[in-house]
């Protein structure tokens, strides 16, 4: 159903020109803007999030087919996730990222509602947000509580060490090992309310309410508000097909935690090599001997985007032979169009290095 709603959707186009050190703050700008339904200037035209992106980053060469709107989704979400100090929208305590905790100022306030309409346009168009993205920021949009696992994924360290044992073990028997007692002032509530084994359960489900929910309940309200207006703008089959519970719209949004080689294996394709040529079998032979960091940053060279491309987007990746190209030399990326330049390299172990120093580095990457 999302498929076919996608097709008959996307027949406008939305252009969006930007400049890659201001892709935050533009980022979110131009994707908040297809809520507007509002000319986007040329001609008769309507801003809709059902709108198929066209990319361009300015000072870049590159036409978009598809690559550069996965490498703008891609690299959006990253700023998203990894801005710090007065810019940043999330934080992790050593896990998964979760929404920034604190009173907000209005620029924040209006960027997190953008993440939400990011959030249902990525959704939309079938792209891949920012796998980091804890568990439990799922959960808030579908009116869910989180549970000691949401927590663990954000703040691995005070389940392990505060919250597991106290689980496992009598209060007072928990509280002499750590040296002083515990109340509920830690999560909000009475600090002469000190927790006991009547009412340890209640302490650590509000702990966890507490960590993951209402510390930043500004910046989550912000991201459901942009969310549910985004999908509002959506015709009623793509509501109802996105409105899933928590871990398959997290599955959907964010992909597999762990990418395997038989999934990747089946997106190979190769072209103008030798019959005979070996370099198809060795390539097939390195993808399948990695692990899933490997394997994901094959993805994000080739295509722009480190998670598997769902339909209806290109399912391969091509690499093509390069014919007088010196060994030397790295493979080149071309994300428009999901090729590898690859040179004619004379042995297995030969390929493996070039082609793991261009993955690893991002030294054979480039727009065109």
């Amino acid at each position: 159903m999302l498929n076919e709603a996608r097709e008959r959707g996307q027949q406008d186009i939305e252009f969006i020109h930007i400049y890659r050190p201001n892709l935050l703050e533009d980022g979110l700008e131009r994707i908040s803007r297809l809520l507007s339904n509002q000319s986007d200037g040329f001609g008769s035209r309507r801003r809709s999030l059902s709108n198929k992106l066209s990319v361009l980053f300015m000072g870049e060469a590159g036409v978009d087919v598809g690559g550069l709107t996965s490498d703008f989704y891609t690299a959006l979400w990253k700023a998203i996730v990894s801005a710090e100090g007065d810019t940043s929208l999330f934080e992790s305590n050593g896990g998964k990222c979760l929404p920034r905790s604190g009173t907000l100022v209005e620029t924040q306030r209006i960027q997190l509602r953008s993440v939400g309409i990011l959030l249902a346009k990525t959704l939309y168009d079938g792209r891949s947000a920012h796998r980091s993205i804890g568990s439990a920021v799922f959960k808030f949009l579908r009116g869910v509580s989180p549970t000691l696992k949401d927590l663990d994924q954000f703040d691995p360290a005070i389940v392990t060490q505060k919250l597991a044992p106290l689980q496992a073990m009598r209060a007072h028997q928990f509280t002499e090992r750590l040296g002083f007692s515990l109340d509920f002032g830690d999560v909000g509530g009475d600090n002469a309310m000190e927790v006991t084994d009547a009412n340890k359960a209640q302490y650590i489900k509000e702990h966890i309410q507490h960590v993951t929910i209402t510390t930043r309940r500004e910046a989550l309200d912000a991201i459901k508000g942009g969310f549910e207006a985004a999908l509002n703008s959506l015709p009623r089959g793509v509501q109802d097909a996105l409105r899933l519970p928590p871990s398959e719209l997290q599955a959907l949004a964010c992909g597999d935690s762990l990418l395997l080689p038989g999934q990747v294996l089946p997106l190979l394709r190769f072209r103008g090599f030798p019959n005979g040529s070996p370099l198809p079998g060795w390539i097939r032979q390195i993808v399948g001997s990695k692990e899933s960091h490997w394997l994901r940053a094959l993805l994000e060279f080739s295509t722009g985007s480190d998670s598997l491309p769902l339909p209806p987007q290109p399912d391969d990746i091509t690499f093509v032979a390069s014919h007088g190209a010196s060994d030397q030399q790295l493979p080149t990326a071309h994300t428009c169009f999901n090729t590898i330049d690859t040179p004619l390299y004379p042995s297995l172990e030969v390929v493996e290095t070039k082609l793991s120093q261009s993955v690893g580095w991002a030294s054979g990457f480039a727009f065109a």
